[in-house]
């Protein structure tokens, strides 16, 4: 027995995102109609925007964590350290001292 709307999936493939290295399924009948395995998953096509943090945003980093420990988390999250003038320019602009 069917029911209405069920799509029934058989023989589906991993798919490796190129780019975020994302493991996805698809059916090969999705593979066929993209024409390549080879192509990004839809995080990476359409991509969040992000907007520029705010000062109210950059004063709760500021506050609590000292220029060294934003740097190093700035490092593993992104893979690359902050650049430590910025923040203590930024620490100069808001006028908040260092915990």
């Amino acid at each position: 027995m069917e029911l209405a709307g069920y799509v029934r999936r058989t023989n589906l493939r991993s798919v490796i995102c190129p780019e975020c290295g994302r493991v996805r399924e698809l059916t090969d009948r999705h593979v066929r109609k993209i024409g390549s395995e080879k192509t990004l998953c839809n995080l990476c096509r359409f991509p969040a925007r992000r907007l520029p943090p705010t000062n109210t945003e950059r004063r709760y980093w500021l506050r609590r964590f000292t220029d060294d420990d934003i740097s190093e988390m700035a490092e593993a999250l992104f893979g690359a350290p902050a650049d430590k003038a910025n923040i203590y320019a930024w620490r100069l602009r808001l006028q908040i001292k260092e915990p």
